[in-house]
């Protein structure tokens, strides 16, 4: 047991190979990031303040600072903070809630959902940020102008991959939003619904995901989870209960 204090509604980070666990504690309007060395069983506060909103780990930057959001009435903002010292703002990332924070392999780039308007309503859609300036990065954009899914990059860093919201009746691939103007590409589809990216195997051969037969996030329709390759296959993972993924299990 690495923690009896975490906050349940905030989802933990390995970082530094897995060697090390941040989680979010909550007591009250104090909220704390919290470091935990898993070899050492050690843990120590990072971060901590009073907000009636809510602050949320993102991982480490090239500088070795910590990264993580805050809410506010100003919508969401980026911050990094080093041990001992105040925290920093990078950007502003919007002025609502933005989520589904990634950071590159390389980790120079911040992936992360945003809202923005669209067709008299509101969705979310990818954007990438430079971590230590420079500006925004340009994905090749696909063809839809609706809700994306679950940022999640490829083990070269070269380029993000997105699900995307599907037709009324109809399928949406996931697709691969490749950085700064190169064609993408687009992965196998589900025969009916839309797919929410989750994790690249380290050899970037396969992508595990969850699958939904409804629309979008408004009407899911039945989750499963699924092994997309890029070769083309898809491999549903059955189950007579619920199947959460938590990652890839490399055996040396």
């Amino acid at each position: 047991r690495l923690a009896q204090d975490a906050d349940l509604l905030v989802a933990p980070l390995f970082e530094e190979g897995g060697r090390v666990l941040l989680y979010r504690r909550s007591t009250g309007t104090l909220q704390e990031l919290v470091r935990v060395v898993i070899e050492e069983r050690t843990r120590a506060t990072v971060h901590a303040e009073q907000t009636t909103f809510g602050i949320f780990p993102i991982g480490y930057g090239p500088d070795g600072a910590l990264l993580f959001a805050r809410l506010s009435t100003a919508g969401t903002d980026v911050l990094s903070v080093q041990a001992d010292d105040e925290p920093v703002q990078r950007f502003h990332a919007s002025d609502h809630i933005a989520r589904d924070w990634r950071i590159s392999p390389d980790r120079r780039w911040l992936a992360f959902l945003a809202p923005e308007a669209a067709l008299e309503r509101i969705v979310h859609r990818a954007r990438v940020v430079a971590i230590n300036g420079g500006g925004d990065a340009t994905p090749a954009a696909p063809s839809t102008t609706g809700e994306q899914y679950g940022p999640t990059w490829t083990p070269d860093g070269r380029a993000l991959t997105v699900g995307q919201e599907a037709e009324v009746g109809d399928f949406a691939a996931a697709t691969l939003l490749v950085l700064n103007g190169n064609e993408g590409a687009t992965l196998p589809a589900p025969e009916r619904g839309f797919d929410v990216p989750v994790a690249w195997s380290p050899d970037g051969r396969y992508l595990a995901a969850r699958t939904f037969d409804g629309v979008n996030s408004v009407n899911t329709g039945s989750e499963r989870a699924v092994v997309i390759g890029a070769d083309g296959t898809r491999r549903p993972l059955s189950a007579t209960t619920e199947v959460i993924l938590i990652g890839w299990y490399v055996h040396a």
